[in-house]
């Protein structure tokens, strides 16, 4: 597999109208201005260990693509140049473990006027986009490091996907090599936040969330081998696609390969002393795997032409997944993309698997 996902160690949302209120156990993050005139930035973190462990053990090089990944659960007024900023963090902060209006709020932690409770945001020393007035704050960032842009954006497709998917590769590239403290990111609208006629907004699940829905920092590389003397499967005749021994179920943790079998629907007679139907074929090198969830329907991981090709060996065409990068107690179905002749074909496993926590 060449998709894995690592979750967040921190979250939270910043409020200009409450400037010292902590959302650290809010089950959103909100991005953008509300009806109030009231800026919302979100900020989140993940862990440098992880981040570390997962560049070194399990993409092994640094030759990779990174993203930060939101679910999107509402979004207000977004035209069609809106896009979502990503800043890395110019300073640390405390998560805290307030939620949003609570009476009375929590104030131990991030806010919009403090880092954690108590120590000011350093707007003069680093970027911060804020007209001023008493609600200076709102988080500090750096925009490049060693010449290198760090902070990106994710553009809005009008009556598109509202989804966040935006590359930091550059950012956790530049923090894994040491050249940054890794701070966490800060996200906001390129908006005129502190307009009361701005309504626009986007609300995101967040690390606190009780659905399937949690933001991630997904990894992508290709490790497809494609060192193969078997026969190319052709579409001169039907053909047979089948995603061989799927378990019922996987234990939540290291790598599983699945092998797919395929061969002509209709083999051609010939005299032989062995079965022709256990003959085994290699699927092309633009054939794509995903993994659907099994109650929603829903792309979990999608066809990717980067990260989830299929590899080939002597024995079949396969690929690898990594089980700790889907939820425990749920069911998953195998889905294959490929194109032969001319013509793509879309293939499910016949039966689903569950993920179960330790197997």
């Amino acid at each position: 597999m060449a998709i894995y996902r690592l979750f967040p160690s921190k979250d939270a949302t910043l409020y200009t109208k409450q400037t010292d209120m902590n959302t650290g156990r809010d089950a959103m993050l909100e991005i953008g201005s509300n009806k109030l005139g009231e800026a919302m930035r979100a900020v989140i973190a993940f862990d440098d260990t992880e981040i570390a462990s997962t560049i070194d053990n399990t993409v092994g090089s640094t030759n990779f693509s990174a993203s930060l990944n939101l679910y999107v659960a509402n979004a207000e007024n977004l035209g069609e140049d809106t896009s979502v900023q990503v800043h890395p963090l110019a300073q640390g902060w405390v998560e805290g473990i307030g939620h949003y209006l609570d009476a009375p709020y929590n104030a131990v932690g991030v806010s919009w006027k403090y880092r954690d409770g108590s120590v000011l945001w350093d707007t003069t020393s680093y970027t911060n986009l804020h007209p001023g007035g008493d609600d200076v704050g709102g988080g500090t960032w750096i925009n490049e490091v060693n010449s290198i842009t760090l902070s990106s954006s994710y553009d809005h497709v009008y009556k598109g996907s509202v989804d966040i998917v935006a590359d930091i590769t550059n950012f956790v590239s530049a923090s894994y090599n040491g050249d940054i403290t890794n701070n966490g990111l800060l996200l906001k609208l390129n908006i005129d936040e502190f307009s009361t006629g701005s309504l626009s907004y986007l609300q995101c699940f967040s690390a606190d969330t009780n659905t399937i829905y949690y933001p991630h920092l997904e990894f992508q590389w290709d490790d497809s081998n494609y060192s193969t003397d078997l026969d190319p499967i052709t579409e001169t005749s039907p053909v047979d696609i089948i995603i061989k021994d799927i378990r019922e179920s996987y234990a939540d943790t290291g790598k599983v390969r699945f092998r797919l079998h395929a061969r002509p629907k209709y083999p051609t007679k010939v005299f032989r002393t062995t079965n022709v139907n256990l003959d085994n074929y290699r699927l092309p090198a633009t054939t794509y795997w995903g993994i659907k969830d099994e109650a929603t329907g829903e792309m979990v991981i999608n066809f990717n032409t980067f990260a989830t090709k299929v590899s080939a060996d002597a024995t079949s065409s396969y690929f690898d997944v990594y089980m700790d990068n889907l939820f425990v107690e749920r069911y998953y179905r195998v889905v294959i993309k490929t194109t032969l002749d001319g013509t793509t074909h879309i293939i499910e496993s016949d039966k689903p698997f569950k993920v179960e926590t330790n197997g």
